[in-house]
Formats: C-alpha cells, sequence, structure tokens
C-alpha cells in the first residue's frame, strides 16, 4: 500500500509544473479593454441573474440567452471569447490585472449608486 502511495504521489509531482504552459496569441484577440468591459458586464449579468432566479435550469438557459445577447452587443462570438480567454488566462498576472480592474470598476459603480 505504501508503494502504491509513493508511485501516485510521485506520478503526481512529476505531473505538476509550476508555470501555466503560455498559449500564443490568438488571431483574433479580444483586446484588453474590451475584454475588461465584456468580463464586468458579465459579472454584472450573472449576479442579477443568480440572485434573481436560483433554480439551476432557469439560471443556465437565462445565462444562455443572456450571455449570447451580451457578445452581440460587442460583435464577439463564444469562440472568439473562450480563445481570449484562454490566452490571458495563460499569463496569469495579466488576468489577475483584468479582474482586479473589473472589482474596482464595479465597486465605484457601487458606490456611486449608494
Amino acid at each position: 500500500m505504501k508503494i502504491y502511495f509513493v508511485a501516485c504521489f510521485a506520478v503526481l509531482l512529476l505531473g505538476c509544473k509550476s508555470e501555466i504552459e503560455r498559449i500564443p496569441e490568438p488571431e483574433n484577440l479580444i483586446p484588453r479593454d474590451t475584454m475588461v468591459l465584456v468580463l464586468s458586464d458579465l459579472t454584472v449579468l450573472e449576479a442579477h441573474v443568480t440572485n434573481k432566479y436560483p433554480t439551476v435550469t432557469v439560471f443556465k438557459n437565462l445565462m444562455k440567452k443572456s450571455g449570447d445577447d451580451l457578445l452581440k452587443k460587442y460583435k464577439i462570438s463564444f469562440k472568439r471569447l473562450d480563445e481570449s480567454m484562454n490566452y490571458y488566462g495563460s499569463r496569469q498576472s495579466e488576468m489577475q490585472s483584468i479582474y482586479t480592474e473589473i472589482q474596482d470598476s464595479l465597486t465605484l459603480k457601487l458606490n456611486r449608486i449608494q
């Protein structure tokens, strides 16, 4: 049993990387400033739908429809958003910076409302 545990641990340890593999920049990368706006709007949309419609089925269907409408507003396909998310996600500090900017922007909007 100890050998099995040690073997599993060794495989896991060898499989871990200290860094996320960087994905090459896609041809149609969403610019950082647009990415911040899209993700900010998606965050607000998700918070609203979660609050108003707590059942999973309604939430899923409404998020799909509303998310599609939001992407149309920005003239962005889901594929392009997905590729851009993968790109920015492979750059941890950049993605953290994007989310920090989103949080700051939403906090500022909330303070104005209050």
